[in-house]
């Protein structure tokens, strides 16, 4: 597996919430990635996104565009490093989702309402996903999924959501 390091940037503002993380065309060459394309990214921990092509300025600089969810799933901060490498996602066969603060009671309908919002996202186990409701973005932390490894949120996922907080510490934020 082919792995690059690149320097964690921060994401513009109309890339924020939306999984991706934009490289330069060298360095998707080298993953053999195209747009779209799912990437590991282990920093601390390992997560995943969507790849999308670097902005004009950014070519040849050998950063990584993430947003603030993207850095906190991989354990980085601004301007440290990563290791990059194209992800072996599978379809998720079920991914079980628990509130970090508040106790929630799911029921089917708002199961189905955050599976739509995950739909083709790639989740790791141990990520923190937001989901936006009624203007604010609710954390919840991806407790299992099936099989291991990266997997990607499609129609055919049984999703559910846990009763029981976490307990970890992630504020909620404004959508916007």
């Amino acid at each position: 597996m082919v792995e690059i390091v690149l320097k964690v940037a921060e994401a513009e503002h109309r890339d924020i919430g939306r999984f991706i993380v934009r490289i330069d065309a060298m360095s998707m060459e080298k993953l053999g990635v195209r747009t779209g394309d799912i990437i590991q990214i282990k920093g601390k921990r390992l997560t995943a996104a969507i790849a999308w092509p670097a902005y004009q300025g950014d070519k040849r600089h050998e950063i990584i565009r993430m947003d603030g969810r993207i850095r906190r799933n991989a354990g980085v901060s601004l301007s440290e490093k990563v290791t990059v490498a194209r992800a072996n996602e599978e379809p998720a066969k079920s991914v079980t989702l628990a509130p970090t603060s508040v106790p929630i009671r799911p029921e089917p309908r708002f199961e189905e309402f955050v599976k739509r919002k995950l739909l083709n996202c790639p989740v790791t186990i141990q990520d923190t996903v937001f989901i936006p409701i009624l203007g604010r973005a609710i954390p919840f932390k991806v407790t299992s999924i099936k099989p291991a490894g990266t997997v990607v949120v499609q129609h055919s996922t049984i999703l559910a959501i846990a009763e029981k907080p976490t307990g970890d510490v992630v504020g909620a934020s404004s959508v916007t």
